[in-house]
């Protein structure tokens, strides 16, 4: 499957980092990006993570990402006063 590219940015942007996808490990210890269906939907999603840069400070974010339509949902944040990982 080639994604061909979904974001193109600069790599000293870090307030538009759009994430990373998540990795998962198979059983022989390589790591590979983890994707999932939902059970209601056909589509193939990853999950993408990410420190959240902003001018404030870090809000780490975890987005589902829809590899067939490029959509993206933020699932969570971490709360402005408290950081967490």
């Amino acid at each position: 499957m080639n994604l061909g590219t979904k974001h193109d940015v600069s790599s000293e942007d870090v307030y538009s980092d759009p994430g990373s996808p998540m990795l998962r490990r198979t059983p022989d210890g390589t790591y590979v990006i983890a994707k999932f269906k939902k059970e209601d939907k056909q589509a193939t999603y990853l999950l993408l993570n990410g420190n959240g840069a902003t001018p404030e400070g870090n809000i780490p974010f975890l987005d589902l990402f829809d590899i067939d339509t490029g959509e993206k949902e933020r699932i969570w944040h971490s709360d402005k006063e408290k950081y967490y990982l």
